[in-house]
């Protein structure tokens, strides 16, 4: 194996000599190369883990490899290498001996360098005798050095990513490539150069020569590429300005979309709507007719801001301004607590409230504004003064105390059966502390009236100082009124009537 990948390398190598044994290193390496054909040594290793190293060459076995590359486009080949290979597998002693065959894709930096480097990436088909067909996808780098313009050194390191169990792989190689354009060159000049004229000598036929008096390029028909813009002179539009294939040759200096040639401002990145100058304000008039260009303004007054009246200088205009002579943001008004109503419509203007308040504050958020609401920490209807409403459940014990509140007889001590019921009128006054509590004595007709006056009296004050004295309830909030004999629930003709009759009543009223 290694005898003939050394006489295919001296076959190689004198190849390109004898072809270019005149112009050994080229002058002027401007010509991609088309059709390349690659002859390499190759090295396998199939072995990795934390006990093998890349350099570790006993891991290494030999192959070879022939290459045909060709360009697609730019620094874009693509290649079909065939290789013979003898590899080692890492649980296995004795080597062994496989075929692939891949198709890459390469990425050049420059074909036309003398020192190209690449990256590739593609897929292949990898065939060992005895095993099924194994798909591998290689990656890696690699670089060509151009020895003269046949010869090349190339120089490729690959990782192969196997689908297989224990394939994967590294390959790296080293060998010669034959440039076949520049090997097939000579025999087509030297069997037509009598025949075809090319006056201004630059290697192109007068007869394919779209310039023949001028000396130019293959790349562009033998025409010449004055600024070194990729673009030939008979295709550019300005030929001595390098520029863009997008502007025809031309340059496109301040990157504003329209070449220097089309634009008015070249050095200004500007609008097309105004051939390439700039309309700094966004005003809809290019700065060179727009008298006040860093400002906003109209055509009318030839791009320059209206002067508008504003007598209190709040930006609002006066002939907008529901207060033109004092200062304010709601409307040209002021609004001392920015809530949204103006100070003149503002019932509370250094309170801020809701609208439909009339900007006062509603602090329990019940629809009452809180100067005429008689609980504005508590929500409640408007029908009740915006103060919640006594519960149910409130309303009868007040109820039930009527009866279960009583006396020794003929006086005002409370009996002890008393005292419970009473103590939930002291939690329902804390409870409800918008309210006050009216205490009301009453008796039947037995005895004479007075007495009973003094003693209706006496009983609804011996109510009051018990919530004041056990409840802690402000005495402030209560008010004891005795009755007597004078508003009767029932009749006194009989024992049920005057039981009924001889009550005290418990009302809440608001403050």
């Amino acid at each position: 194996m290694n005898i003939k990948f050394t006489l295919i390398l001296v076959l190689f190598a004198y190849i390109g000599m004898h072809a270019q044994n005149i112009d050994s290193i080229p002058q002027n390496p401007t010509e991609e190369v088309s059709n390349t054909l690659f002859a390499k040594r190759a090295f396998t290793n199939h072995f990795f883990g934390a006990n093998h190293s890349l350099l570790d060459f006993e891991d290494y076995r030999g192959g070879f490899e022939i290459n045909y590359a060709r360009n697609l486009v730019n620094n874009i080949d693509i290649s079909f290498p065939f290789r013979v290979n003898v590899i080692r597998l890492p649980e296995e002693i004795e080597n062994r001996n496989n075929f692939s065959l891949d198709g890459l894709m390469q990425l050049h930096y420059d074909k036309t360098a003398i020192i190209d480097p690449y990256l590739l990436v593609g897929a292949g088909a990898v065939l060992e005798p005895g095993r099924s067909t194994d798909v591998q996808i290689p990656a890696g780098i690699g670089i060509n050095i151009r020895m003269n313009k046949v010869l090349f050194l190339n120089i490729q390191s690959e990782f192969r990513l196997s689908l297989s169990r224990q394939r994967n792989n590294y390959v790296h190689g080293i060998g010669l490539g034959i440039n076949l354009n520049e090997l097939i060159k000579p025999v087509v000049i030297e069997a037509s150069e009598a025949t075809l004229a090319d006056r201004d000598e630059d290697g192109v036929p007068d007869e394919s020569d779209n310039c023949p008096d001028i000396k130019g390029l293959l790349a562009f028909d033998g025409c010449p590429d004055s600024d070194n813009d990729g673009i030939g002179d008979q295709k550019d539009a300005c030929p001595d300005l390098a520029g863009t294939k997008a502007f025809r040759g031309c340059p496109d200096t301040d990157n504003d979309g329209l070449s220097d040639v089309d634009d008015a401002c070249p050095d200004q990145a500007g609008l097309k709507a105004f051939d390439g100058c700039p309309d700094s304000d966004e005003d809809g008039i290019m700065d060179s007719e727009d008298n006040c260009p860093t400002e906003k303004g109209s055509k009318e007054n030839r791009g320059c801001p209206v002067v508008i009246a504003d007598q209190d200088k709040d930006g609002v205009p006066d002939e907008k301004d529901e207060c033109p002579t004092t200062y304010g943001l709601l409307n040209g008004c002021p609004d001392d607590d920015k809530d949204g109503v103006k100070n003149a419509a503002d019932n509370c203007p250094q309170l801020a409230g809701p609208i439909n308040a009339k900007g006062c504050p509603d602090s329990d958020d019940d629809g009452l504004d809180d100067f005429n609401d008689k609980c504005p920490n508590k929500a409640g209807p408007l029908s009740n003064s915006g103060c919640p409403e006594i519960s149910a459940e409130d309303k009868a014990t007040l109820e039930f105390a009527v009866q279960a509140v009583n006396f020794q007889t003929g006086s005002a001590e409370l009996r002890t059966e008393s005292f419970p019921v009473l103590s939930k009128i002291t939690d329902i006054l804390r409870r409800y502390p918008s309210y006050n509590l009216v205490i009301s004595g009453h008796t039947d007709s037995t005895g004479e009236a007075e007495k009973n006056q003094i003693l209706s009296q006496a009983r609804a004050e011996a109510c009051r100082n018990y919530l004041r004295d056990q409840g802690g309830i402000n005495p402030s909030r209560m008010s004891a009124i005795g009755y007597g004999i004078s508003q009767p629930k029932a009749t006194n003709e009989t024992l049920e009537g005057r039981l009924l009759n001889r009550r005290v009543e418990f009302d809440l009223i608001l403050n």
